[in-house]
């Protein structure tokens, strides 16, 4: 027969709010870090979007120095995929590529515009098959399609970005704060960095 249980977690929350005359004010105006400490899971709710981890306990750092160690990079790796095409970087290398493979008379039809417009797509996928559409029939024919996979550059979403940045200047100078000092036990503190 199931059973139902109740847990008492021992959650840290952390609430962020931008104010309006922040440089970047409208960029992630809330967010809230849950922390579980015992199962050392992070999630995040925020108007950027809804992100989570677990890493695995240990009994020699808490949860909360753990966390307080992470680098931008490392952090974005847990809570995101790099699947968001960066468009200036992919057009520059697919440029390139084309003006390796391409005969003159294919390089003067190439309408660049449209191949730029085609790099600000956010999926390898749509890149790939519209660029097919454009190009000339003979020149995609010529076309390595593991060489036009590699000339595209992808990153972390720019939501995913903005977590790991509030997470870095905000979040982790308070969890450094806190980890021992008198702020630990309080139920409510408010901290204007």
């Amino acid at each position: 027969m199931a059973t139902l249980s109740v847990i008492k977690p021992d959650i840290l929350i952390l609430e962020f709010q931008q104010n309006k005359s922040d440089n970047d004010y409208g960029s992630c105006l809330w967010a809230r870090f849950y922390i579980d400490k015992k199962r050392y899971t992070l999630t995040i709710d925020s108007d950027c979007g809804h992100f989570a981890y677990t890493w695995k306990p240990t009994e020699q750092e808490s949860f909360i120095h753990l966390l307080s160690r992470f680098q931008k990079d490392y952090f974005l790796s847990k809570i995101a995929e790099e699947t968001y095409i960066n468009s200036a970087k992919t057009f520059e290398l697919i440029k390139k590529y084309i003006e390796e493979i391409a005969y003159k008379n294919e390089y003067e039809k190439i309408d660049w515009w449209d191949i730029k417009d085609i790099c600000k797509n956010t999926s390898v996928d749509a890149v790939t098959s519209r660029l097919k559409n454009i190009l000339p029939y003979d020149l995609m024919c010529r076309i390595d399609e593991f060489e036009l996979f590699n000339c595209l550059v992808t990153t972390y979403p720019p939501q995913a970005q903005t977590i790991a940045d509030i997470f870095i200047k905000y979040v982790i100078p308070y969890l450094k704060l806190i980890e021992n000092s008198e702020y630990a036990n309080h139920s409510s503190v408010v901290i204007n960095m």
